[in-house]
């Protein structure tokens, strides 16, 4: 492969992810509101939105089974097509108006999505070297990013404007998820897939099928000391950062009861800052000692904690100026938060073996599903039990302590690792 043909490569691939991620972005607020306004009950929205992560988080297993015995191009391929049949079933079915299964059908249609994108995002995260240079890795991680963060700027918006058009017509939310699941799987196949095709001839295909993978991916992670540690820290820094999650909109409603402006405004931030750096990213040489650089920033992100527990410490009472302290605060935790991000899934492309990294990212996204909702139950319980300057002092205490221990712990020097 050229440089020419990897940089095509690159563009068509973020093209194609972001006609996903905006197709089910919209897809899903859409929902979520139509719900909402139906049904006018909160356990029906919170069923809705818990109902994916946690039938993906009981696929894991099973993901590890199939995602390194058949090539990537085809299990991508696979999802999408899947998708599209699934919502062709939905729309059967909710075509025979019987009401007391329309529900239901939501809630299965929301689950096998999930399940879907779950293998679709493992399979993609995990071919990156088979579509791209690797010099043009952290370009493509970085744009990935930036899509991700343009996704969840406009799907919004669309969100609410598809609503605002169509209301309780639910044809329309499905015909446009059909649009760009169709949209994607097209530009997916257009991909050349170049090195990761290792099980391409019909033997080898065979044996595969007949065999299991022979190397654990647990044991493999377990021998890596470093990329042992950075799967724990990745996993325990998404716990951590729950409280930013839940206490920062908690802070601004109800305890400082800022203008919706301000919320909405305050939320766009994170995805502009991670937008910004993930521009500055893919215009740079990836970084000579990834590892070093994140462990760093992940000490600079505990110290987020303080200065926000240090700033409630004060008490400010103007509006006006802890509203525009909590927009630049969120732009630099968007700008970090990418900072940090890129660098590891560069990494984790060039560290494992092309044969285990559709397992080794499972295992990291499986680690990421468990501690992320844990955080936010603990996170939760906490705003409720203490006050918001407490909670993250305490937090940021943690934090700041297991980053600090962590090299220690597994005795590993991140500067030596490099790229």
């Amino acid at each position: 492969m050229n440089e020419k043909q990897s940089t095509r490569q690159v563009y068509l691939a973020t093209m194609s992810l972001f006609v996903g991620l905006f197709g089910s972005s919209i897809f899903s607020f859409a929902v979520g509101l139509y719900l909402l306004k139906v049904y006018t009950s909160a356990s029906i929205f919170g069923i809705s939105q818990v109902i994916g992560p946690l039938a993906t988080l009981l696929m894991a297993p099973v993901i590890r089974i199939f995602i390194d015995r058949y090539p990537k191009k085809k299990i991508i391929a696979a999802t999408q097509f899947f998708n599209i049949v699934v919502l062709l079933g939905f729309a059967a079915v909710i075509s025979l108006n019987i009401q007391h299964i329309f529900l239901i059908a939501v809630f299965a249609l929301l689950m096998l999505l999930s399940l879907a994108s779950q293998v679709f995002n493992v399979a993609y995260m995990s071919s990156a070297t088979a579509l791209v240079l690797k010099k043009d890795i952290q370009k493509m991680r970085s744009y990935e990013q930036m899509v991700s963060s343009l996704s969840t700027i406009v799907s919004p918006i669309m969100g609410a404007a598809l609503y605002a058009v169509f209301s309780t017509n639910f044809d329309a939310y499905v015909l446009v998820q059909l649009a760009t699941e169709v949209l994607t799987l097209l530009l997916m196949w257009r991909l050349k897939y170049q090195n990761l095709d290792i099980h391409s001839d019909t033997e080898t295909q065979q044996e595969i099928e007949a065999e299991p993978v022979k190397q654990n991916e647990l044991q493999f992670i377990w021998q890596d000391k470093i990329l042992l540690a950075v799967i724990i820290l990745g996993c325990v820094l998404n716990f951590f950062f729950a409280a930013f999650n839940v206490g920062i909109p908690y802070l601004q409603v109800h305890v400082l009861q800022l203008p919706s402006q301000v919320y909405a405004v305050s939320e766009a931030a994170v995805s502009i800052g991670v937008l910004l750096a993930n521009v500055y990213l893919a215009k740079r040489k990836a970084f000579r000692h990834p590892i070093d650089m994140t462990w760093k920033i992940s000490l600079g992100m505990s110290s987020l904690f303080f200065v926000l527990a240090g700033v409630l410490w004060l008490q400010l009472t103007n509006q006006i100026a802890f509203s525009i302290f909590i927009i630049i605060f969120n732009l630099v935790m968007g700008t970090l938060i990418a900072i940090m991000n890129t660098p590891i899934l560069v990494w984790l492309t060039q560290r494992v073996p092309d044969e285990l990294q559709g397992r080794v990212f499972n295992v990291f996204r499986t680690g990421v599903q468990i501690m992320t909702p844990l955080g936010v139950l603990i996170c939760s319980l906490a705003f409720d039990y203490f006050q918001p300057k407490e909670v993250f002092f305490l937090v940021g205490v943690i934090c700041l302590l297991f980053v600090l221990a962590l090299p220690r712990v597994f005795g590993v020097n991140f500067k030596e690792d490099t790229v």
